[in-house]
């Protein structure tokens, strides 16, 4: 309320998810989670995570992200550990300035019963199991996808690089 500087954490971070004790983030190109109140450095994972535009999001004891490598990692929310990895495609296009192929994963993911929702610089909207990382299925829309899928109403929105947005039916 009264805009007072509470506390300051050194690093290089990129997104952030909090609950009510703790900041998620990719801190110096790890996973980390950092005291809500004192900021202080609760633990650093050992995985290196390119970082990208995705934003962390959490999802039960799991904190999950896409990666400037194309992955799309789930840590343990309560010592980092890696307990998942996913891969997606070779990009259509570099999204990446002064570097060619590869591929990346700027989205932030979505998160529904069990399934994580993502979009990549493949073209595809991936869909994985949020219990183990293993592919559900992907929809290849033939363009980069940067923008982060949301959930409403059993509906999932996406923009992607044509310049369209889409929307996707749930319901099974």
């Amino acid at each position: 309320q009264s805009g007072k500087h509470l506390w300051k954490s050194e690093g290089k971070f990129g997104g952030l998810a909090v609950d009510e004790h703790s900041i998620y983030t990719v801190r110096d190109g790890q996973p980390a989670a950092l005291d809500i109140h004192t900021g202080e450095l609760l633990w650093q994972g050992s995985t290196p995570v390119k970082s990208s535009a995705s934003n962390p999001v959490l999802a039960g004891d799991r904190v999950i992200i896409g990666t400037a490598d194309g992955r799309v990692v789930a840590f343990s929310k309560q010592d980092g550990t890696l307990l998942w990895e996913y891969q997606t495609g070779p990009s259509l296009t570099s999204l990446e300035p002064y570097k060619r192929g590869g591929s990346d994963v700027n989205s932030t993911p979505a998160v529904s019963e069990g399934l994580v929702y993502i979009g990549a610089s493949d073209g595809c909207l991936h869909v994985i199991s949020l219990a183990n990382g293993t592919k559900v299925t992907t929809y290849p829309l033939g363009v980069p996808i940067a923008s982060s899928p949301i959930i409403k109403d059993q509906t999932l929105y996406m923009g992607a690089y044509d310049g369209n947005v889409y929307a996707f039916s749930l319901n099974v």
